[in-house]
């Protein structure tokens, strides 16, 4: 009962249709809130239906686009296959060793052994077979860039002759 008398007390007003209208005002406040946040959500669900849990055409294929094109040839009763097999192909690209040593023994020298140097290796020595590619590591067991392999387990799979730190003398008298 106390703390109703020190609230009106408190009020700068003390007629009550002074107070009926601004509870009409914060009843109306409360109720456009209210809409606010109504309208986000609806804005919301739009959001998500529409753009990120669009229903895929089917699972078979990779893209909406893919499935719409064959779903185009099978109305049509066009007989297709969807990624029958795999096609080789190759980049043309050009690769300067670090070192070429005078018995022809060229040396790569790598801190970091990137995934993209690692293809380029394998495809040169695939092209290239004649070429003596050796590598000097800064460190044998650092793993290379993906991880599955350390620098010496990746050079001993594909069969590529490696160092650590510096170029065996045997390399140089060869």
């Amino acid at each position: 009962m106390e703390s109703q008398e020190l609230l009106c007390i408190s009020m700068p007003f003390k007629s009550s249709n002074l107070l009926s209208m601004s509870l009409k005002l914060v009843l109306q406040l409360r109720t456009v809130i209210k809409l606010k946040r109504l309208q986000k959500i609806l804005l919301w669900e739009q959001l998500l239906t529409w753009r990120w849990l669009k229903v895929p055409i089917s699972n078979k294929f990779r893209s909406d686009l893919e499935g719409q094109v064959a779903d185009q040839l099978e109305k049509q009763h066009v007989e297709f296959k969807f990624e029958p097999h795999w096609i080789r192909y190759s980049i043309e690209k050009k690769y300067k060793p670090d070192l070429l040593l005078p018995n022809g023994i060229l040396i790569e020298v790598k801190g970091w052994f990137k995934f993209d140097d690692q293809r380029k290796h394998k495809l040169i020595k695939e092209q290239h077979p004649e070429l003596d590619i050796r590598f000097v590591f800064q460190k044998m067991n650092n793993k290379v860039q993906g991880g599955r392999f350390t620098n010496k387990s990746w050079c001993e799979k594909y069969d590529f002759q490696y160092a650590e730190s510096f170029v065996p003398n045997s390399w140089i008298h060869e």
